[in-house]
């Protein structure tokens, strides 16, 4: 199996802000991320452009819909 690393993306896709991503931080998956036991409505998840979908954790508070991308 290839050795798989997270995308150092650190930054928030809707404001811009630390996503505060452990994974991307730190370079390997051994650690969660703090979005894998979160509920983030779909409303929030749709307001993500397109060529940006899946490749950035969003802040905590983008997440609950009170970022300023949202």
């Amino acid at each position: 199996m290839p050795d798989i690393k997270p995308a150092p993306e650190l930054h928030c896709p809707l404001c811009g802000g630390a996503n505060a991503c452990l994974p991307a931080s730190s370079g390997t998956f051994s650690s969660d991320c703090w979005c894998m036991k979160a509920a983030i409505p779909e409303s929030v998840l749709a307001q993500i452009p397109a060529d940006k979908r899946g490749k950035a954790c969003l802040c905590p508070r983008c997440a609950q819909g009170s970022g300023s991308g949202t």
